[in-house]
């Protein structure tokens, strides 16, 4: 009789330990709410697709850019067909260097389209302002 009443404590002992850590990991809104954090998020989940996009945020910061001719095959490090945001700041930095000495670099990229905001083919200083910031950051 004792054996099992112990069996009995211990097994629902057991479940409310398992329920207990299965909700550990849940984020209660509503103590969240109250302490002060951010809000809870509209419609429930949060998805990170669902997050604004910065205006100024260029087009190979948000998805990973393919390479498209043999000057940026050069950065693709890991030969995967796609330039990470690592090997596009390394190709940016060079295409900056040459800027730099040069006065400007001729856009031979859908990377550099973006910062040719005249459309003449040439990236000048004035256009690389915003290459710095992003290359910076």
């Amino acid at each position: 009789m004792n054996k099992k009443i112990l069996a009995t404590v211990t097994f629902f002992l057991l479940i409310f330990f398992i329920a207990e850590t299965c909700h550990a990991g849940l984020i209660n809104y509503q103590r969240r709410n109250r302490r002060g954090g951010a809000p809870a998020p509209a419609g429930g989940k949060a998805s990170p697709a669902a997050a604004p996009v910065q205006k100024t945020m260029a087009k190979w910061m948000q998805i990973l850019p393919s390479v498209t001719n043999q000057n940026e095959q050069r950065y693709d490090v890991n030969n995967d067909g796609k330039l990470q945001t690592a090997e596009v700041k390394t190709y940016l930095r060079d295409v900056l260097n040459v800027i730099d000495s040069k006065g400007g670099f001729t856009v031979n990229s859908e990377i550099l389209k973006e910062y040719d905001k005249n459309k003449d083919g040439l990236v000048t200083r004035e256009e690389a302002r915003l290459l710095r910031e992003h290359v910076a950051s």
